[in-house]
């Protein structure tokens, strides 16, 4: 899935995924919209960021842990319509996101 937004690379905080053009790890939003941050906060406090980047940081984390679920179970990956909403899909992207990771953040 094709994520515009976020890059790997391991020259920039060991292969992380992060914001591209910044130094912020997806799992950085992540954590912050965990602990109850908005998203208006983030970007306040996080100035290169944008409302899109932290939505594109969550739809990262779903696909992620899509792939990892088809993975452990021996298929391939359904792509399904993605809804993200400020507050309501906070803690499950951070759930999702931790799941495809193998915890271990």
């Amino acid at each position: 899935m094709n994520h515009p937004r976020i890059k790997r690379d391991p020259k920039i905080m060991e292969g992380k995924p992060v914001i591209v053009g910044t130094r912020i790890p997806v799992e950085h939003i992540l954590r912050c919209l965990a602990a109850g941050e908005t998203e208006a906060e983030i970007v306040a406090d996080y100035a290169p960021l944008t409302i899109d980047d932290i939505r594109a940081a969550q739809a990262y984390a779903a696909d992620e842990s899509m792939i990892a679920a088809a993975l452990i179970e021996g298929g391939r990956p359904e792509p399904q319509p993605l809804s993200i909403s400020t507050n309501s899909s906070q803690a499950s992207a951070v759930r999702l996101y931790n799941s495809a990771q193998g915890s271990r953040i």
